[in-house]
């Protein structure tokens, strides 16, 4: 302590100063220290019983400044934008897992098969490419010609015939059932030598207008012996042959167009957009991110359909058959597909427009 007049400085055991003789007083402690201390340190001695040494021996930490217990703004935002672009891209990937599905299954269905059926061109693919045996340039047609010499059949009187007879027909319910045992598991008719034959059989008056020639009992012996050469080609075709060789691929398409994963992608899409909603806790964050995730999923299948229709890009096949066969889907699949992007997309802008909208109506208020 300080004598007040003289300012000789005294321990604190001293209460009279011995050179003016004035009453010493003790000095104050800043109140503002304990305010600093408040809350943060608590000491286990009274500070009237205690040196400065032993109080730091003996503080015991409390609590921490409120800066430190709150988690960084920066860190939270960088979690959220990382969280909310990850689902986004997740529903991307399940809306379009799901109208891929969903399109397989249409494509099972009979009036979409007889459509794809009815477009194709058997009789112009090359016949090597079929399996069937013929010169290296030789098409469908032709091969069909050489099996029906001595009948007066050629090309173009066999595609007249093919036109005009039940071969079509056929065609389409072979394929309808091939769809049916893809979508439902039914296992189609199998096709054999004496299906060919009962086929060819009730042509024969189709044949006769067409090529104005009268079938003989020779002409049929001798086409029913080129139909009983193709008995092994026949048999690669059947579901049993087709499950041994690609029993995997099959198992898989078969697992992917069931009813029961079309419904698991509807419920997973709800489910993603409740996360979005969980981690954004907004709605225009909420519709922005989902929005965007189907603008950008119609805009591919749109840009996809484009590309079947043109046949480019992934749909540029190198044989024909392939190509064919894409041309026929595009032409019964287009119009579907086109719309169903359009609905898509549509739908995402309409989501996007209304996030812009509450965003705009917040700064406003």
């Amino acid at each position: 302590m300080t004598c007040p007049d003289c300012k000789k400085v005294y321990n604190d055991h001293v209460t009279i100063c011995i050179s003016c003789g004035a009453e010493l007083v003790p000095d104050e402690v800043p109140e503002k220290t304990e305010e600093i201390t408040e809350g943060v340190f608590e000491s286990t001695v009274p500070p009237s019983e205690k040196n400065d040494a032993e109080y730091v021996r003996n503080i015991t930490f409390t609590s921490a400044p409120a800066a430190v217990l709150t988690e960084h703004p920066k860190h939270s935002g960088v979690f959220k934008t990382a969280a909310s672009g990850l689902l986004t891209v997740l529903l991307f990937a399940v809306i379009m897992l799901t109208f891929g599905a969903f399109t397989a299954r249409q494509f099972t269905q009979t009036d979409r098969i007889a459509s794809v059926v009815r477009n194709f061109d058997l009789l112009s693919l090359p016949a090597a490419e079929i399996g069937i045996a013929a010169d290296e340039n030789a098409t469908v047609g032709d091969a069909v010609a050489v099996m029906a010499a001595g009948s007066g059949l050629d090309s173009v009187k066999i595609r007249s015939v093919y036109e005009n007879s039940t071969i079509k027909d056929f065609l389409c319910g072979v394929f309808i059932q091939y769809g049916g045992y893809l979508r439902d598991g039914i296992q189609p008719d199998v096709i054999t030598p004496a299906t060919l034959k009962s086929l060819f059989s009730e042509n024969i008056s189709v044949i006769s207008v067409g090529t104005g020639y009268v079938i003989s009992e020779k002409d049929l012996t001798l086409a029913f012996e080129h139909i009983d050469s193709i008995s092994d080609l026949l048999s690669n075709f059947s579901v049993s042959a087709l499950e041994s060789r690609y029993g995997d691929a099959l198992a898989f398409i078969r697992a992917y167009i069931s009813v029961p994963v079309l419904v698991a992608g509807v419920v997973l899409a709800v489910l993603i957009i409740a996360a979005l909603a969980a981690v954004n806790k907004t709605a225009d964050g909420t519709l922005s991110c989902s929005g965007g995730a189907f603008l950008g999923a119609g805009l591919v299948i749109i840009t996809l359909t484009f590309m079947l229709s043109m046949q480019i890009g992934f749909f540029d096949f190198a044989n024909a058959a392939p190509q064919e066969l894409a041309r026929c889907i595009s032409s019964a699949a287009s119009g579907y597909m086109y719309s169903t992007g359009a609905v898509i997309a549509a739908f995402g802008t309409a989501a996007l427009i209304w996030a812009a909208t509450i965003k705009k109506l917040k700064k406003l208020s």
